[in-house]
């Protein structure tokens, strides 16, 4: 990475307060915040990756590193 590439616009860099501000880039959608009732609102990014993630056998904790690469791959099957 250098200054030269960013001037020439081959790629943008962003700063990033967390994850979900991340996906949200990424994905141009809202990354939902968890509702009182536990759960997130339909068509957010946190939503999706919640439905995703209970109909799926986890056998043990996923890693920080599993929950990221799931939401990317959720996105990009979703094509959001």
């Amino acid at each position: 990475m250098n200054i030269i590439s960013c001037a020439e616009r081959r790629f943008i860099v962003y700063s990033v307060k967390n994850i979900d501000e991340g996906i949200e880039i990424l994905s141009g959608k809202e990354a939902g915040a968890l509702q009182p009732d536990g759960t997130y609102l339909e068509e957010t990014n946190n939503f999706l990756v919640d439905r995703k993630l209970n109909t799926s056998t986890v056998v043990s904790s996923p890693s920080k590193d599993a929950c990221i690469y799931l939401c990317v791959s959720i996105i990009v099957e979703a094509d959001i």
